[in-house]
């Protein structure tokens, strides 16, 4: 089926590109210093004797100490990129690399589109939009830059140590390690491609009786998530953490959580995107999936079977199909023609894309493999790209979203900028130097308002007050920082905590 100006419901409102008069009195203060940045520190790899390591799981030369069902696998994306460059013993194969990679996958993550040792993982990420800094979160990378590198997948977060497990080359086995923050073998980076969150748990923040609270819909349900959730289709939905599709909703009075996944057996590795009735979503195979009810029993139609493209992200419904970043980078859309079609926008354009695109009032905006924010659109009949950030001189980093009086989106300092056109000309307004706060991850706007987590893990309401931009701290109201990006949706802001 063909779908409406139809908006992504975790990202998008509508979009009207005016000035935003009163963003464009607030006196500009001074840049604030971000604090996501690549470290170049070289600490040492931590070893069993190292000073503040505790062995948790003793090194094993099969795959004991690892998590997430790793046993050296030669599959999808990190068997493709790693497995030939791993040591082999009777068990298997072993790579530090393989096993981080497995882990991202396992976490949802699409191909990045590259691969190098260890110590390039930091700068590489970096180069790709992510975010790399020296906060660890549970599904982050830990990254060391000692010789040839190493990497971990963070497990556990405590104030006082983070617990690692890893893989590694050569010597061929794999450990469970608990790190002190004080101990010299501290990484030298957190790399954050797919981050869980340290307890996965949903919350909805909202006011009650004039003070705000943080509803814990993962304790009503016991189902804890991964990424972020999205309304529609009869429910809220999101990814568990066994990658299961869940459609959470009220019946009987209290809330539940239908397992769709165990309806249809088909894993899900991306967050999903209702639209129209149905819920969009990428499986564990980078297939695009929609999930409907057909003769009172759930199906999942595999469009990628039906078009020959996998993707890679999320996909989002508007501007006259369905949009998608394909595997190779290509920015797809999905319609019926007699048949479903994957036209490819990147070839009709040239320009190559690395975020997921954001449909709205007949164009997409995307972030472009160069960190630049792209405008596509049809003009006298043809596709084109508008690069918005070489129009203003600031790229960025994750995804856009429309919102009150522009486009906002977080640049590659960390900065929360909103896009928008004064006096025939476009500009980027830096929000976070108007209050003083950095955030990290993609914003997400509603009516008056945008929301976003801020570099200390706190949930963040950017809006103009009296003239001035403020950063209301949901957080610090409710005692109840967030680990994932929050979703404005009706009856509240939701978020993983």
């Amino acid at each position: 089926m063909l779908y409406s100006r139809t908006h992504r419901a975790t990202r998008m409102l509508r979009l009207a590109v005016l000035t935003f008069a009163t963003a464009s009195t607030v006196a500009l203060l001074p840049a604030v210093a971000s604090h996501a940045a690549v470290s170049n520190t070289t600490h040492p790899i931590p070893g069993t004797g190292s000073s503040g390591v505790t062995v948790v799981c003793a090194p094993h030369p099969g795959y004991a100490c690892t998590g997430g069902g790793y046993s050296g696998q030669n599959t999808g994306w990190p068997g493709a990129r790693y497995a030939a460059a791993a040591s082999v013993n009777s068990y298997g194969r072993h790579n530090c690399t393989l096993y981080a990679a497995y882990r991202l996958a396992a976490n949802g993550l699409a191909d990045p589109g590259w691969n190098d040792n260890a110590n390039a993982w930091d700068t590489r990420a970096a180069s790709g939009g992510a975010l790399v800094d020296q906060t660890p979160v549970t599904g982050a990378i830990a990254q060391w830059n000692s010789g040839l590198g190493h990497v971990a997948y963070v497990e556990v977060v405590h104030a006082d140590y983070i617990e690692i497990t890893d893989d590694s080359y050569g010597s061929n086995v794999t450990r469970r390690l608990r790190i002190a923050r004080t101990s010299p073998t501290w990484p030298d980076n957190f790399i954050h491609l797919r981050d869980v969150g340290a307890g996965g748990h949903l919350r909805q923040f909202y006011v009650a009786n004039g003070s705000w609270t943080a509803f814990d819909l993962s304790a009503a349900t016991g189902v804890s998530v991964a990424g972020s959730p999205a309304s529609g289709a009869g429910g809220l939905w999101a990814r568990d953490t066994n990658g299961q599709l869940r459609q959470f909703y009220v019946a009987g009075g209290g809330w539940t959580a239908f397992n769709a996944s165990a309806a249809t057996g088909v894993q899900v590795a991306g967050d999903p995107v209702p639209a129209d009735g149905v819920v969009w979503v990428r499986d564990a195979g980078s297939h695009l999936r929609q999930f409907y009810v057909a003769n009172g029993s759930w199906t999942a139609f595999d469009l990628s079977a039906a078009t020959g493209v996998n993707v890679a992200g999320d996909a989002a419904p508007g501007a006259g199909g369905l949009w998608a970043r394909d595997v190779n980078g290509q920015l797809r859309q999905f319609y019926v023609a007699g048949g479903w079609t994957a036209f490819n926008a990147s070839a009709a354009t040239g320009v190559q894309v690395a975020g997921d695109p954001v449909p709205a009032d007949g164009v997409v905006w995307v972030r472009d493999a160069g960190s630049h924010l792209r405008q596509f659109y049809v003009a006298n009949g043809s596709w084109t790209a508008f690069d918005l950030s070489a129009a203003t001189g600031v790229n960025i980093t994750g995804d856009p979203a429309p919102g009150p009086g522009g486009l906002f989106a977080r640049d590659t300092n960390g900065h929360l900028r909103q896009f928008f056109v004064a006096n025939g000309s476009w500009t980027a307004f830096d929000v976070s130097a108007a209050t003083g706060v950095n955030i990290t991850g993609s914003p997400s706007p509603d009516s008056g308002a945008v929301w976003a987590r801020d570099t200390n893990g706190h949930l963040r309401q950017f809006f103009v007050a009296n003239g001035s931009w403020t950063a209301f701290n949901a957080s610090a109201a409710t005692g109840v920082p967030i680990n994932g990006d929050p979703v404005a949706l009706s009856g509240g802001v939701w978020a993983t905590s």
